[in-house]
């Protein structure tokens, strides 16, 4: 009888127990207590991410564990923490409709191994979150830099009617783009200059039968941020952010497309500023203005 993934995972683990204390000894920080009484299956976690690690050793996979609850240890209080454990911390705010918000959430604790979310939300609902891990250098490749990693986009199902009717007050910015944009807000205030997205067969959900509405979610998305891929297995975003040169927009629709950039830095300003306000005793971060976009010809009519 073959031997389930769970099982086979186990048995590994079991030939490189240092994995495990290694994996253990980044959950002891006072900061991560309520990840840490979240946790389940310990030994599980540490392949449980929501990237298919086609290829990756054991202890590979076991360095990105670390360095992901390190970081957090060190960018977080303890108080944010908990409370991003518990409902979630609101790092965003919409000013024409208070009940939509973007919040800083722990992903499922059994499956996603302490991934956290970005949660677009209306009122307490979550309508599309993006689901992250923090990965160290030389990761992706050799000389890469520190890096939050998306791996996860999804939107719940039966909104459609729902985002048309917010579509004005989000200043017809997609919903994606606007989580994307807290990212880099949140990116900025982490100290992390680098921003990968996981490829569309990578995905660890990902479905042959389902193949175009996966690569619109993942690959076409990263393209569209003007991400270029790498690896094959990851697409990499440019830092810092360049928008595409207004000239190339038809002057038909510069002032709306301004409009929408303003917006999104916004989000990207004000989630920088609310993290940091709701972290006061963690290490300096970068100033945002370093992980603002650049205009190219932006003084076109």
């Amino acid at each position: 009888m073959p031997l389930r993934a769970a099982q086979r995972t186990f048995l590994k683990i079991l030939l490189k127990p240092h994995l495990i204390i290694r994996a253990r000894a980044s959950l002891q920080s006072d900061t991560l207590g309520s990840i840490k009484k979240s946790s389940r299956f310990l030994y599980l976690r540490i392949t449980k991410r929501n990237i298919n690690f086609i290829n990756n050793t054991m202890s590979r996979r076991q360095k990105v564990f670390c360095f992901h609850y390190d970081t957090l240890s060190k960018v977080f209080d303890k108080g944010f923490i908990n409370l991003a454990c518990e409902d979630g911390v609101t790092l965003w705010r919409s000013n024409a409709r208070p009940e939509l918000s973007i919040c800083l959430k722990q992903g499922n604790p059994q499956f996603r191994d302490g991934e956290m979310e970005l949660q677009f939300r209306a009122a307490s609902k979550v309508i599309y979150f993006m689901g992250f891990t923090l990965a160290p250098s030389n990761f992706f490749f050799k000389g890469s830099q520190e890096a939050i990693l998306i791996t996860r986009v999804q939107g719940s199902t039966g909104y459609l009617d729902f985002f048309k009717s917010i579509k004005k007050d989000l200043i017809d910015v997609a919903v994606n783009q606007l989580l994307f944009a807290a990212m880099r807000g949140l990116s900025a205030y982490m100290g992390i200059q680098a921003i990968y997205g996981v490829s569309t067969k990578y995905q660890s959900y990902y479905v042959e039968e389902r193949f175009e509405r996966f690569n619109k979610t993942y690959n076409l998305f990263w393209e569209a941020l003007q991400g270029s891929r790498c690896t094959g297995i990851f697409y990499q975003m440019p830092i810092p952010y360049v928008d595409k040169d207004i000239l190339q927009i038809s002057q038909h629709h510069r002032s709306r497309v301004r409009k929408k950039r303003e917006f999104k830095n916004s989000i990207i300003n004000t989630v920088f500023n609310e993290a940091k306000t709701l972290n006061p005793y963690a290490a300096n971060r970068l100033s945002s203005s370093w992980f603002m976009p650049k205009y190219q010809s932006d003084n076109a009519v």
